[in-house]
């Protein structure tokens, strides 16, 4: 990662710094007929180099995906077992901490929280409306529930 990254700011300073030597004079109004290749030898370096941290981050990304695929698995077990407990641990803290955020918003927001309840209100008489119970099935971790943000 710190290979791309240093790559990806080398390019970007060759880009900024010097812009002039990377590419030819051209102006909004050239047209798109005569742009042809503009780039100077100094920004197909840049370009290349850019390039090169991108695949680099590409990389990187892969190799920790795999390294994590493991730990993913096994928590999302985890989480899907009753017997462990831990769903029930974290969805305790969610319905915990989502209390003191709606205690914050009606004392700091009022107006907000007024039209954040009517929300509420609407979202769940659609729901009852259209037959669904609100409730996300047996409440399982899916691939979709915020828990693959790796991908």
């Amino acid at each position: 990662m710190s290979v791309g990254m240093l790559l990806m700011s080398v390019s970007i300073t060759i880009f900024s710094w010097y812009a002039s030597e990377c590419f030819e004079e051209f102006d909004l109004q050239t047209p798109s007929s005569e742009l042809g290749s503009k780039f100077k030898s100094t920004g197909i370096a840049a370009g290349i180099l850019f390039v090169a941290a991108y695949a680099f981050f590409k990389v990187y990304r892969r190799a920790l995906r795999a390294r994590a695929a493991s730990m993913i698995e096994d928590h999302t077990r985890a989480l899907n077992d009753p017997a462990s407990g831990l769903r029930a641990a974290w969805e305790e803290a969610r319905v915990e901490r989502q209390a003191r955020m709606r205690a914050e918003m009606q004392a700091d927001h009022p107006e907000d929280y007024e039209q954040y309840v009517l929300d509420e209100q609407e979202d769940a008489a659609a729901a009852a409306a259209s037959g669904a119970s609100g409730a996300a099935g047996d409440g399982a971790i899916a691939k979709g529930d915020g828990f693959d943000s790796l991908e």
